[in-house]
């Protein structure tokens, strides 16, 4: 794994984008006052690539960077998470933080490091940042304010986001094009817009200013802008005149800035989401945009003289439990004498539309059509570990055609000629030999040999509400829901009310009842998912007496983008209503949380010789990869094993599901070091039968059935 040292300066007839830019002194930022953007009084096209540092491991920043720099592009864009930045509220990390993920969160250097790599930053610091990132970059120990409005001016609200902008922001003012930095621009929440629903909510004016106010309080002095679908929403998440407004699109380039051009005539035209690709959800098949399209639409942008971002140009992954969600906006409802049977109209592209066709589909089986508002998780959508988003620069930073046909056509309209360095080598990732699972620790004995927070409660809890981690609640992995000493007569029937949050396994005396895959569509309609309202399973045959209930729920991403009101019910675990047994309410639980931080992983006690033990699910599966030279960049592939997460030397590596369509998990070469490297599965359903995990040196990704 060669890795790129610093630039160390450029060579060469032509300046770099620096020496070009900031020859005679710096005198002004990024100004869009005219028709056309200046950058210390010369004229700018800003040619953006999305990369975000928290989806790149902290080696391979500047690789990525000056791959995005040799492709003629001028400038990199990322959001900054809340989420990650402040895991416990009043905690932060900015690298070297103590949270699990510290490695990804040195913001100062990757900032540093763009502008060794000669790239101009723009940086959209949220607080909402949807990004197909967990809960939209909102922390998610916000919920346990009993009274909150997001992305409003409401006082609870903005009493965290002022909290949160007077450290980020009194962190960012110095890297700012200004005074000396990188930093060109700052873009103010993201597709404010999109909040608007007629009668019930328009976005919130006084709330815009105040974030305006925030950073100008806090030394900002750089571009302020927004970005939405001028054609979708207008300007009603901007305010006028005050912030510079962009275009977010993936098609009808022409109608889009035309609308731009005539909401704020007279001032530059910018993309600040040109997307050149998607995103994947567990259970829907691979999506790509065609190169041929990404073409055509990169030329009609550039034939404007407008600017753009890409995004993203390299999208990388969703480590650990990073990934988001999204909901279904339409709903066909069916109702059986048990349950409601909900199913997702799927629309052409991203839910916006719905066609005729579906809708009499739907009406004429007898069945009801209705918006889904997403109170209840009934359409819940869950995003893929991999965020490759069919992006010039792979997950693992391999270059694609996009990457040549973006090199091609910005080389060749930039009015600007400046250094670029040559394209670096691709890190080729190698499939490691196979290795045999060695031990387990069935989920019982992980119970009873580790070390849990034990909350007691009358009632079952959210995630959210527990009272751990300074009262900051629990954010991720699963919960387990204890009820012990339970007499359960012959064919006794568990229900849980309303759905799930976001996928059950239920076990009875260490045994696991239901459900026991997640391969095909079918199975989310079962027992065990999200579609279900009151959902019920038969516990026994036989009566059992003293028995112990465990109710284990994962959380799979709190959703990303909604409505005003939706998010103050993105809520994980059982708390839509109570469980029964045979129709009584089952009261007074032990409620154990399993956040698998790195530091418990690796100290688990209890492990088995997998020889030893009939295999039992849910189960955590060890093997150890040795490495006798330096790490190299492989895939895990999860092929053959049924659901659950992966853990590499204790960091939770990512989500994998057999439904697909991803099947194989990115691991990264830092991840790894020269020895022994401990490869953990905590698997739900059933594992390999030939008792191997495999490596592949490839994202392998496979249709849905």
């Amino acid at each position: 794994m060669a890795l790129i040292g610093g630039s160390g300066g450029f060579s060469g007839s032509l300046p770099t984008n620096y020496e070009y830019f900031t020859a005679d002194g710096i005198r002004q930022g990024l100004n869009a006052d005219q028709s056309f953007f200046t950058l210390n009084d010369k004229l700018i096209r800003v040619y953006s690539g999305a990369m975000h540092y928290f989806r790149v491991p902290r080696p391979y920043w500047r690789d990525r960077l000056r791959k995005i720099r040799a492709a003629g592009l001028n400038t990199v864009e990322t959001y900054v998470p809340w989420n990650l930045h402040e895991p416990q509220s009043g905690k932060y990390d900015f690298g070297n933080g103590g949270s699990d993920f510290e490695d990804f969160l040195h913001l100062e250097e990757f900032l540093n490091t763009a502008k060794e790599e000669d790239l101009f930053v723009i940086l959209r610091t949220g607080p909402y940042i949807c990004s197909e990132y967990n809960f939209g970059g909102f922390p998610s120990w916000l919920l346990r304010e009993k009274s909150i409005a997001f992305r409003t001016s409401e006082t609870t609200y903005m009493k965290y986001v002022t909290r949160y902008f007077n450290i980020l922001l009194t962190l960012l003012a110095a890297f700012q094009f200004t005074k000396g930095g990188p930093v060109i621009a700052f873009q103010v929440e993201n597709e404010y817009g999109n909040q608007e629903a007629g009668d019930e909510f328009q976005p919130d004016k006084v709330y815009l200013e105040q974030l305006r106010q925030l950073f100008l309080d806090n030394g900002i002095v750089e571009l302020l802008v927004t970005s939405d679908s001028p054609l979708s929403h207008q300007d009603k998440g901007t305010l006028p005149g005050i912030f510079l407004q962009t275009a977010n699109f993936g098609q009808n380039v022409n109608q889009q800035f035309d609308k731009l051009e005539e909401l704020q005539p007279g001032r530059p035209l910018m993309a600040m989401e040109y997307w050149v690709g998607f995103y994947d959800f567990w259970g829907t098949n691979h999506s790509t945009k065609a190169d041929d399209q990404t073409r055509t639409y990169l030329k009609q942008i550039l034939e404007r003289n407008a600017s753009f971002n890409a995004y993203m140009f390299l999208g990388g992954t969703n480590f650990a439990f990073n990934s988001g969600a999204t909901f279904c906006k339409y709903l066909c409802s069916t109702r059986t004498n048990r349950a409601s049977k909900l199913t997702c109209v799927k629309t052409r592209y991203k839910h916006y539309k719905i066609t005729y066709q579906q809708i009499q589909k739907c009406v004429t089986k007898g069945d009801e059509l209705h918006a889904n508002e997403l109170l209840d998780n009934s359409g819940f959508e869950p995003i893929t570990t991999s965020y490759d988003y069919d992006s010039p620069l792979s997950e693992n930073g391999g270059y694609k055609p996009k990457y040549y046909i973006f090199k091609e056509l910005v080389t060749a309209a930039n009015p600007i000629q400046t250094y670029l360095p040559e394209e670096p080598e691709d890190i080729v990732p190698i499939a490691y030999e196979s290795i045999r699972i060695e031990k387990v620790i069935p989920f019982e004995s992980m119970v009873e040999h580790n070390t849990l927070d034990l909350i007691f409660s009358k009632n079952v809890l959210s995630m959210e509400k527990l009272d751990i981690n300074d009262g900051s609640g629990q954010s991720n992995g699963h919960i387990v829901y204890r009820k012990e000493n339970i007499d359960l007569n012959e064919n006794s029937v568990l229900t849980i009310e309303g759905h799930v949050c976001d996928h059950v396994l239920v076990l009875v005396n260490g045994e696991l009842i239901a459900p026991k895959q997640l391969k095909y569509l079918s199975d989310l309609d079962g027992f065990g998912f999200w579609r279900l309202e009151g959902s019920s399973l038969i516990l026994n045959e036989e009566p059992i007496r003293g028995a112990t209930l465990d109710i284990i729920v994962e959380e799979m991403g709190r959703f990303n983008v909604g409505k005003f009101n939706q998010y103050n019910h993105t809520f994980k675990g059982l708390w839509q209503g109570n469980v029964t047994i045979n129709g009584e309410n089952i009261y007074d639980w032990t409620i154990m949380p399993l956040e698998w931080k790195t530091q418990w992983v690796n100290e688990l006690e209890g492990w088995e010789d997998l020889s030893d033990r009939a295999q039992e699910a849910p189960t955590m599966y060890n093997s150890v990869l040795h490495i006798s030279d330096e790490p190299q960049d492989t895939f895990v592939d999860t092929r053959g094993w049924g659901k659950g997460l992966i853990f590499v030397n204790g960091f939770a590596l990512g989500r994998y599901v057999a439904i697909g369509p991803q099947k194989s998990l990115y691991l990264p070469g830092p991840l790894l070091k020269t020895g022994e490297n401990q490869i953990n599965f905590f698997e739900h359903f059933y594992s390999p039968e030939d008792g191997l995990i495999k490596f592949t040196d490839q994202l392998i990704l496979e249709g849905v059935f």
